[in-house]
């Protein structure tokens, strides 16, 4: 049996109103969804106004405008310019749809007393007059009501103004319902991505605050990597990022020192070569000082003796206060060190001690730094623990790769890197730019008490040295160059 020309439209319509849901479920951007559900419920009803309205408290926002025949396109905006808003009291044609649940279809809107039908007082919008007007209540799932969507000028095939067929109520109604569900979906999705970036925040907030001497790396690294992917964007590069993408990165960033919140606090903040023990060797001192002076009063020492064995001491102590604060150890004052380390004293019941013990003599003979080889270790396994608190996360989707990303910021392209000695073939892209992001920052960094700061010009050396030795990848570090991506506004 032939079908009908209406079977036909129905057919059709349905094949549509598929293709319209699977382009919903698509978009994961709210603006997108937007301009998507004004556009479908323009095309299914042929016409040729159509507003999109939030509903915010007791009050329809309009969110997007659009009108074919003038080629307005807008969204929203907070002058006066735009839609005014519609209170749920107001009698206008959507705020009474909202109210009473239902659809409201409107032939002529110059004729019709029951409610308001404006878009704008006199019937205008801009100039522009409605006639036939449509309004339907946009309810989720559960049949809450998200907001409305107002249609004007329905168009029979000619271009003339004609009312909007009752054939449509139910299809329109439909696709209403769908158009909500993906606008909940985008706004969870936007509320679960608003409570990581919040938690992720927080984190980095929490390891700021035991590390007061660097709290401005993890901030600065984000920055300095937010400017260079733009830069990547806006100079042409075949190098880019997707926003979304993007977004991932620099959460990467932002937890790739999160193992350091279990990393102890003493080797966390160490600004010197000894630590806590500098105040053991303080007393130490005092008390041979002392013993010294009382071998004197005792006859044991004469003056000469006791004045130069107080003003060895004192020299002594001035090599530790020194060694204990240079950035790098020259040889002649490890030597020094390690002569100190063999001078003792007699204690009051007899005793033979050293002046300095094996492991204070081992913290002053640091060559570089203030961290001993085995407070090293400690501090490198922070990126172990990074990789360990963040596998207990789910990352789904591009998010998997935050685990990645931000566990493998100290590998290096040789395979001397840590923890897992990865070489080239195993460390992407991303890794790369955050070591070498890393690194540049820890250099340049002005707060760092146990080092002074790089500047940009040696930084880079250094950094050069390092891509020519095969450490890390020598043409992201050109690219980094030339973004000069630590300048505010680099990126414009």
């Amino acid at each position: 049996m032939a079908k009908s020309v209406r079977e036909y439209e129905l057919e059709d319509m349905l094949e549509k109103v598929l293709q319209i849901g699977i382009s919903f479920s698509g978009e994961k951007h709210r603006s997108g969804l937007l301009e998507k559900i004004l556009a479908a419920f323009m095309e299914l009803a042929v016409c040729d106004l159509g507003v999109l309205y939030s509903l915010q408290g007791q009050t329809l926002r309009p969110e997007l405008l659009i009108i074919k025949s003038e080629h307005i396109h807008e969204g929203r905006r907070e002058d006066a310019g735009f839609l005014p808003s519609l209170p749920l009291a107001d009698a206008h044609i959507c705020a009474k749809a909202v109210r009473e649940r239902r659809i409201i279809n409107v032939a002529d809107a110059a004729s019709c007393t029951a409610y308001k039908t404006a878009l704008w007082d006199g019937g205008r919008c801009r100039g522009y007059r409605v006639k036939s007007m449509f309004a339907a209540p946009v309810r989720d799932d559960e049949g809450q009501i998200m907001g409305a969507v107002c249609l004007g000028n329905a168009l029979a095939g000619d271009g003339t103004v004609i009312a909007f067929h009752t054939f449509y109520e139910q299809i329109l109604s439909a696709v209403a319902s769908q158009a909500a569900v993906c606008l909940q979906n985008v706004d969870y999705a936007a509320t679960i991505q608003k409570f990581l970036d919040s938690f992720v925040h927080v984190m980095s907030t929490a390891i700021d605050a035991r590390t007061p001497y660097n709290d401005g790396h993890t901030r600065n690294m984000a920055a300095y990597g937010e400017r260079f992917i733009d830069w990547l964007d806006a100079s042409g590069q075949e190098w880019r990022f997707s926003e979304e993408k993007k977004r991932i990165f620099l959460l990467s960033i932002w937890l790739h020192d999160i193992g350091k919140l279990v990393t102890p606090r003493s080797i966390m903040n160490k600004c010197d070569r000894l630590g806590n023990n500098l105040p053991y060797i303080e007393a130490r001192f005092q008390k041979i000082g002392l013993l010294t002076k009382i071998e004197h009063l005792e006859g044991r020492l004469d003056d000469r003796a006791a004045f130069d064995a107080l003003d060895k001491l004192k020299g002594a102590w001035e090599l530790i206060l020194a060694a204990n604060k240079i950035s790098v150890l020259p040889e002649d004052m490890a030597a020094q060190i390690e002569r100190l380390a063999g001078e003792t004293y007699t204690d009051v019941d007899g005793t033979c001690c050293r002046w300095l013990t094996e492991q204070e003599c081992a913290q002053l003979k640091i060559c570089k730094g203030t961290l001993t080889e085995e407070e090293r270790e400690v501090m490198r396994n922070h990126v172990v623990m990074t990789q360990k608190m963040l596998e207990q996360m789910v990352f789904e989707g591009g998010y998997e790769n935050i685990l990645q990303w931000a566990s493998q910021h100290h590998e290096l392209l040789d395979g001397s890197g840590y923890p897992r000695g990865l070489r080239a073939d195993q460390i992407a892209k991303e890794v790369r730019l955050l070591t070498i992001l890393d690194i540049f920052e820890a250099l340049t960094a002005d707060d760092r008490p146990y080092k002074p700061p790089m500047s940009v010009e040696r930084s880079l050396d250094i950094l050069y040295d390092m891509a020519d030795k095969g450490k890390i990848d020598r043409e992201i570090l050109d690219l980094f160059v030339q973004s000069r991506a630590w300048e505010p506004g680099a990126e414009a």
